[in-house]
């Protein structure tokens, strides 16, 4: 009697929580076939780049996460003595908590004075003859810079996840690889092979984290709707939904447009789970 009224009670809540997803989806869908049907979510100016700046910003930012999520997993788990483990993680875990826009307005204030002097006018100087930095960074917003703050903001996500999968690993395989007079290093990239459905896991959690974030982006890039090069400024999907909602006020044809975009960006993020999800089954095989 117990344990069926401890499932029913328990069945409640998670079907709520899944009607109330499939209707969040389902008005998307309803509001965004106008859009689709007249083609205006791809002659509405500002769409097409806004999709390509998401893709790019978000790119740039699971790059720089795999980089120091993974150095910072083996680092709090190989080389930091107990107590400073402890701090260093805790510290992380705070981070992940902190608002999205104390980042964005840290990254235009503080972090970008020096990020254009030191990394994006010497890759327009040496490197202006490539698209991607023929842009002269003479605007303190860009893509680049979006791209990178945003990279440090998901870190901490991705951090907890690879953290918590290394501390897992049995100890038996750090046992074996010393018994055949394996190093640390061995170890490392062992327990890394065995916790790499963890990596792509809190990596995709990253991801979805960075194209969907709206304050920083919003803060950071700029707002202008073209296919910038890396070091100019740009747009977003979730930036330029912010910045032109009152717009949509005045013409209710935009809020098909954006419940579009909406849905293009939602799809973007379950077409990458998609095909991690393929990765790791493959991986399996």
């Amino acid at each position: 009697m117990k344990t069926r009224l401890a499932s029913f009670l328990l069945t409640i809540p998670a079907l709520v929580s899944l009607g109330l997803v499939l209707y969040f989806l389902l008005t998307l869908v309803v509001y965004s076939i106008p859009a689709f049907a007249t083609g205006s979510v791809i002659t509405y100016p500002p769409s097409l780049p806004s999709i390509y700046g998401s893709i790019v910003i978000s790119v740039i930012a699971v790059i720089l996460a795999a980089i120091f999520s993974i150095s910072l997993a083996i680092v709090i788990n190989e080389f930091l003595p107990p107590v400073l483990d402890d701090i260093v993680s805790t510290l992380i875990d705070m981070m992940a908590a902190f608002p999205t826009v104390i980042f964005g307005l840290w990254g235009l204030l503080v972090f970008s004075p020096y990020f254009r002097k030191y990394v994006e006018y010497p890759l327009y100087k040496y490197l202006g003859f490539l698209p991607p930095f023929s842009y002269p960074p003479v605007e303190p917003k860009s893509a680049l810079l979006t791209g990178v703050v945003l990279g440090i903001m998901v870190t901490p996500f991705a951090t907890a996840v690879i953290r918590e999968a290394y501390r897992a690993v049995p100890i038996e395989i750090r046992e074996t690889v010393l018994s055949l007079g394996g190093g640390k290093w061995e170890i490392v990239k062992i327990t890394l092979s065995y916790i790499k459905e963890a990596i792509i896991g809190g990596l995709t959690l990253s991801f979805g984290k960075a194209i969907g974030e709206t304050a920083a982006v919003a803060i950071l890039i700029g707002g202008v709707s073209w296919f910038c090069p890396l070091t100019a400024p740009c747009n977003a999907i979730p930036a330029l939904i912010a910045n032109r909602i009152q717009y949509a006020m005045m013409k209710p044809e935009l809020i098909h447009v954006f419940a579009a975009l909406a849905l293009i960006l939602f799809a973007l993020g379950s077409g990458l789970l998609f095909i991690v999800k393929k990765i790791i089954r493959g991986a399996r095989i």
